[in-house]
């Protein structure tokens, strides 16, 4: 003899349909979903992508837009997408300054082979030795202190960003920035 299996849910419910025959939340989130998922397209779209079981209503036009006022799905996709850029931006800085001081790494590695050199070749043959030990300093100086900068700036809020920057551009001059 078999067991019997007690189904908890009718099939409906489950997939967004209650006793009354109405969406569920369940499913209005799963239209959200598709919707924001799909980048925000048409809402004929949405209803071509909800992947709906055969033999159960498909959702008017006219319900997803009063669902995408009712739950305000704009402004929801406006602070997923805020989220996201945030996100992207703290990991782009962050990977910034793992370059950066893999760049002064670099640079304190040439500034030591140049120093090894210069001690080995004596004074007559320096040239290429200073080169190097300037080139080192120069890299490393310009990796640390952008990796410095980089670092405080992804701790910084964004009104300190912004003042920060207005106080580094105007201290700085650009290259293809002509005379005044």
């Amino acid at each position: 003899m078999e067991p019997k299996t007690i189904q908890l849910f009718d099939k409906k419910s489950v997939l967004g349909i209650d006793s009354g025959g109405n969406y569920t939340d369940i499913f209005r989130e799963k239209a959200f979903i598709v919707w924001y998922t799909h980048g925000r397209p048409g809402l004929g779209d949405v209803i071509a992508n909800l992947d709906m079981p055969e033999g159960f209503p498909i959702p008017a036009y006219t319900t997803l837009r009063a669902w995408r006022l009712a739950d305000k799905w704009d402004e929801r996709a406006d602070e997923m997408d805020k989220k996201v850029r945030d996100e992207v931006e703290q990991r782009l800085v962050s990977e910034k300054a793992i370059m950066q001081a893999k760049h002064a790494e670099i640079g304190r590695k040439v500034y030591e082979k140049g120093i090894t050199a210069l001690e080995e070749i004596g004074i007559k043959t320096t040239n290429q030795a200073l080169r190097a030990i300037e080139l080192g300093i120069g890299l490393e100086n310009d990796a640390t202190n952008l990796e410095k900068l980089l670092s405080a700036v992804a701790k910084m809020e964004d009104p300190k960003i912004v003042a920060k920057t207005a106080q580094l551009l105007s201290k700085v001059k650009l290259k293809n920035e002509p005379d005044d």
